[in-house]
């Protein structure tokens, strides 16, 4: 398992989506970073949220749809 993060560059905190390592996290990941580009917002995948402070807190969402819309609002 890993986290899938959504932060924007300069703000406090972040959301963040529990997933597994593989071709889902793959997808999820470029689908966003394509939507998200030139907007400010970081998407990046991390092990442990213990080990990246500069992201916290975190605010971990347990739906899937749920995250992509919430990522997708960061762009508006």
């Amino acid at each position: 398992m890993c986290y899938l993060i959504a932060k924007r560059f300069n703000g406090h905190g972040c959301i963040a989506l529990q997933i597994n390592f593989g071709k889902d996290l793959t997808y999820l990941s470029d689908y966003l970073t394509s939507r998200t580009v030139g907007h400010g917002i970081q998407i990046v995948t991390i092990n442990k949220t213990e080990g990246y402070p500069e992201y916290k807190p975190y605010d971990i969402i347990d739906n899937e749809r749920e995250f992509i819309n919430k990522v997708l609002e960061m762009v508006e």
